[in-house]
């Protein structure tokens, strides 16, 4: 089997989704609920620890990474999110410790209006900050919609700690990135993103590493990754960007890139197919149209709710 037939797994969730409607030529969303949510399925740990301090930063410091982090986004419910899914993973709260009936931990990262269950599972999907191979539940607490993931043991202080120098590594990189693509045409800025991805990482064949830690870590990643670390630098330079899943045709295995409108033209993206490290950079899989990623794949949906205009 060939890199590009099996390449760019999409991990397990665990959320139990369904699927949007299949994308029409004109690449359009629908509306369409993709979880169930579930009730008295999780409880706060009573056996959690109080917080300690001791690791040299406080809350005031995370809340100011993760705001210039997240300056670009002018979606205030989708900012929201992501600013609970970071903070909660970079800053200790004993009340964030949660247990299911088993004793199984769990970390909230997001609580937030019932009626933000459709946008919350599209960000969900398009993957966790800081928790590789993440399973995550998304249930109710009286009138609050709650996502946790289940970590296999309980969260820690030194965990948070470790992902908060990691989110200022992030940030820093954003950072570098907007000061080198200032200045420079859509299609440059475009351009220049793609080389520092496929650069940057390499491709995680175990598809146990894929999420945004593993980037500034490991520098390995399965399409996860290399999807959110692109959508991240698209947006924080000015490109759209809309998170996009299909199905591999030939071992029906989920994988994620985006998409961009450069030029007038929305152009997909495909940063982990981009990097093919069987030879050279893959120019196709930039600044193409839908049709060619049908090649490989079929039943194409966005992960966003908008339409691409």
């Amino acid at each position: 089997m060939s890199i590009k037939s099996w390449k760019g797994a999409l991990f397990a969730l665990g959320l139990g989704f369904g699927v949007c409607a299949a994308l029409p030529s004109n690449v359009r969303a629908e509306e369409q609920k993709l979880v169930q949510t579930v009730e008295n399925r999780l409880h706060p740990d009573s056996t959690a620890l109080p917080r300690r301090a001791e690791y040299g930063y406080v809350s005031d410091d995370a809340n100011a990474v993760i705001a210039r982090l997240l300056s670009y986004e002018t979606d205030a419910e989708r900012k929201e999110m992501r600013r609970q899914f970071y903070l909660n993973s970079v800053w200790y709260r004993q009340d964030a410790q949660y247990v299911d009936e088993n004793g199984r931990p769990y970390l909230l990262v997001y609580e937030g209006a019932a009626s933000d269950r459709r946008k919350l599972s599209y960000e969900l999907l398009a993957g966790l900050p800081f928790f590789s191979n993440a399973k995550v539940l998304i249930t109710t607490k009286g009138d609050k919609l709650i996502a946790a993931v289940e970590l296999g043991r309980p969260f820690t202080e030194a965990e948070a700690y470790r992902n908060y120098r990691n989110l200022l590594r992030l940030q820093g990189l954003t950072e570098e990135v907007k000061a080198q693509t200032a200045g420079k045409t859509p299609r440059e800025k475009a351009q220049f993103i793609c080389d520092t991805v496929a650069k940057r990482l390499n491709y995680d064949y175990s598809l146990q590493q894929n999420c945004l830690q593993d980037v500034v870590v490991s520098q390995r990643t399965a399409c996860v990754g290399y999807n959110g670390l692109t959508e991240l630098l698209f947006r924080s330079v000015g490109l759209p960007y809309v998170n996009m899943i299909a199905n591999n045709r030939e071992t029906g295995v989920m994988h994620i890139f985006g998409t961009s409108k450069i030029d007038g033209n929305w152009l997909i993206f495909d940063t982990s197919n981009y990097d093919n490290e069987s030879g050279p950079l893959d120019a196709s899989y930039i600044f193409s149209e839908l049709e060619h990623e049908a090649q490989g794949y079929r039943d194409f949906k966005l992960l966003q709710g908008e339409r691409l205009n």
